[in-house]
C-alpha cells in the first residue's frame, strides 16, 4: 500500500493521534518534536513487545513526555476497542465506537506514520517544526 492509500484508510486514526498530539503542545507550548518522537518510540515499543510476547521495558521519560506517551496510548488503545476510552475536558467518557483498527500492528504502522511525519517537519522547519504545523490543522 503506498502512502497515499495509507492515509486514506487510515485518515481517522492519524487525525486522532495527531490530535491528541496537539492538545499535548498546547498545555505545553515549549515541547519539542523530539519529545514528540521520544513518545512515539516508546509507545511503538510498548505495542511491539505486546505482539511479540515479551515483557514491556519501558523507557525513560521526562515528565512532559510520558504524558504525551500517556494520551497516545489512551487514544491507541481506545482506537484498539480496548481501555476505558476517550474522555472530555469535562472528565466525562466520550462514547464513540472506534472504527477501523483491528490489530496491534495496524496501531503500529499508524504511529510509525506520524512518527516520520515528525521527523519530516522537524528536519525541514526546525525542532518544533513539526508541533506547529500540525497546530494549524488540528
Amino acid at each position: 500500500m503506498d502512502r497515499e492509500e495509507f492515509i486514506e484508510k487510515y485518515i481517522d486514526v492519524l487525525q486522532n493521534l495527531e490530535a491528541a498530539i496537539a492538545e499535548i503542545y498546547g498545555e505545553i507550548p515549549r515541547m519539542t518534536d523530539a519529545s514528540v518522537d521520544r513518545a512515539l518510540n516508546a509507545l511503538i515499543r510498548t505495542y511491539t513487545a505486546e505482539m511479540i510476547g515479551k515483557p514491556v521495558t519501558l523507557m525513560r521519560l521526562d515528565p512532559h513526555e510520558q504524558r504525551l506517551y500517556d494520551r497516545l496510548k489512551e487514544v491507541s488503545d481506545w482506537r484498539l476497542g480496548k481501555g476505558e476510552g476517550i474522555k472530555n475536558e469535562q472528565g466525562e467518557l466520550v462514547v464513540i465506537s472506534p472504527s477501523g483498527i483491528k490489530t496491534t500492528e495496524e496501531i503500529v504502522e499508524c504511529l510509525n506514520h506520524v512518527r516520520r511525519s515528525v521527523g519530516f517537519w522537524s528536519r525541514k522547519a526546525g525542532r518544533q517544526g513539526y508541533l506547529k504545523f500540525i497546530s494549524k490543522y488540528v
